[in-house]
């Protein structure tokens, strides 16, 4: 089964509206950043435009403009083509309402989104600080994850930073209608996630597949969301990590 990634357009305004504020784990993950970097937090713009982000799955692109307007070099990826348009858009659109510098930010960032594979990364050896990959990693086989983590390592600079989140295993345990195709893993049947697999992990699998890093914190976390006027509830581990 090949990798597929969110259907935006059966997401409401309404519903969308939690994927247009940067997540928390995000930012925390940028101040780890600038410490480990010895930037502080009270730094310029200026300061950040040496550091750069990668957003892997970058959806409605919230973290690729929060990034930008930073002052950091973004790329942003997706496999979904509407994603990478919606992206697109954000940044353009944010372009009038900031500052000239901010602005030439944006669009710089808006030049380095591109729609691909995250098992096939076309970026250069050690060549981000950090790395963004939010609620996308899991949405595949475990071997295409395996082989994707193996990527993200790859463009990783040594000392730099990825935030990544996997789905629990404590969540497989609810009633699910989709089918199974692999240990751990379903494939949605409906919904804007149709055709999407879902690879849910449990804490050792996490040790496992974050060969090759350096773990920083694992949080565990619930979350209950509206998705086509039905709450959703998930359950991921936020994993915060160095390469060394």
């Amino acid at each position: 089964m090949s990798q597929r990634g969110w259907d935006w357009s059966q997401v409401t305004p309404e519903e969308a509206l939690v994927w247009t504020i940067p997540d928390g784990g995000v930012v925390t993950a940028f101040q780890y950043l600038k410490v480990a970097l010895g930037l502080g937090t009270t730094a310029n713009s200026e300061t950040y435009s040496r550091l750069r982000v990668l957003d892997l799955g970058c959806g409605l692109g919230r973290h690729t403009c929060h990034f930008a307007l930073q002052g950091c070099q973004v790329w942003a990826m997706d496999i979904m083509e509407q994603a990478v348009s919606a992206t697109t858009n954000l940044l353009q659109t944010r372009t009038g309402t900031v500052s000239a510098t901010e602005a030439e930010n944006l669009r710089l960032a808006t030049g380095r989104v591109s729609c691909g594979r995250m098992t096939e990364l076309p970026y250069g050896d050690a060549f981000f600080d950090l790395v963004i990959c939010f609620n996308v990693v899991y949405h595949a086989r475990r071997l295409e994850i395996e082989k994707a983590l193996s990527e993200i390592l790859r463009v990783t600079k040594p000392g730099g930073f990825v935030f990544i989140t996997f789905l629990s295993k404590l969540d497989w345990n609810k009633p699910f209608s989709d089918p199974v195709i692999e240990p751990n893993t379903i494939v949605k049947q409906t919904g804007p996630e149709a055709g999407v697999p879902h690879f849910f992990s449990t804490r050792q699998d996490i040790d496992q597949l974050m060969t090759g890093f350096r773990l920083v914190y694992v949080e565990y976390r619930e979350d209950l969301l509206t998705l086509q006027g039905q709450p959703d509830h998930g359950s991921h581990y936020r994993v915060l990590a160095r390469k060394p």
